[in-house]
């Protein structure tokens, strides 16, 4: 009895030897803590263990899956590789600027091609000429562009039209219409005498010399001297756009052939009235 009791008294002391000895071991994943001690009010190991064991549990069904979706992840990854991400609309590429020997040579090029292509297309016809309408003296085959020549044979007609400078046979002068053919009253020589020009009659039966009468008469053109003198001297000035001037000597000056108040061809102070020569 008494070694039964002494080995269940040992067996106890053991026991209560090895909890105390196990109760003073740390539990390291709670220091401070002992891993045999009875847990107290205030005590957050279960807490804590409770908490390892939800996330436990969460980590094993988030492996799980991420084990399923893998395959799916890996194919489209793959994909993402393969197939290049275009834009369903994109933006218009924009050409880069040019340096400048490349726009030179661009000029170039252009103005050569524009020339060869200018070049090829042939040019639009002229426009047609302009033709002015004929004037009255040039329907009656006058030209009235002769420049008085002294030996020469004249028409004297007035501007552009047909009246032509007409002797009367009665010392008088006229303007009359251009006769064609041969009218010798209407054809006048030309002559030269110390520079001034003069004008006679075509010669016939009596020469006489175109002036105008002498003072204190009105200085009206007639036919009466028989040799060029003072009143028979002219001087034909040419106009800037067409026709000639007939001047006369008028004492130290010259004055034009014109009309005077009458209508009458004299020498006069100022006229618009210019005149065309036709060689015959």
């Amino acid at each position: 009895m008494s070694s039964s009791s002494g080995e269940t008294f040992r067996s106890y002391s053991t026991i209560k030897r090895d909890k105390t000895s196990r109760a003073a071991e740390a539990d390291p994943l709670l220091p401070g803590y002992s891993a045999w001690a009875a847990p107290s009010a205030d005590c957050c190991r279960c807490e804590y263990y409770s908490f390892l064991k939800t996330a436990s549990v969460t980590g094993g069904v988030f492996a799980i899956f991420a084990l399923l979706l893998l395959p799916g992840i890996i194919t489209a990854w793959r994909t993402s590789l393969s197939i290049p991400n275009i834009p369903p609309n994109p933006a218009p590429i924009q050409p880069k600027p040019t340096n400048a020997p490349t726009s030179v040579v661009t000029s170039v090029v252009t103005s050569v091609v524009t020339s060869v292509t200018t070049s090829m297309i042939p040019p639009p016809p002229p426009p047609p000429p302009h033709i002015e309408p004929p004037q009255p003296f040039e329907k009656a085959g006058l030209s009235g562009i002769d420049v008085p020549l002294p030996g020469s044979v004249y028409v004297i007609t007035e501007g552009n039209s047909t009246r032509a400078l007409t002797y009367d046979g009665n010392e008088g002068v006229t303007m009359a219409e251009y006769q064609r053919g041969y009218t010798r009253t209407q054809r006048w020589s030309c002559h030269e005498s110390e520079g001034w020009i003069g004008f006679t009659i075509d010669p016939g039966q009596s020469t006489v010399f175109l002036g105008y009468s002498a003072w204190p008469s009105p200085p009206v053109l007639r036919c009466s001297a028989r040799a060029q003198q003072f009143n028979e001297m002219f001087v034909i000035s040419k106009m800037p756009e067409h026709g000639f001037r007939m001047i006369m000597r008028d004492g130290g000056g010259l004055k034009p052939v014109g009309r005077n108040s009458n209508g009458a061809l004299a020498m006069v102070g100022n006229s618009d009235i210019w005149w065309r020569f036709t060689r015959v």
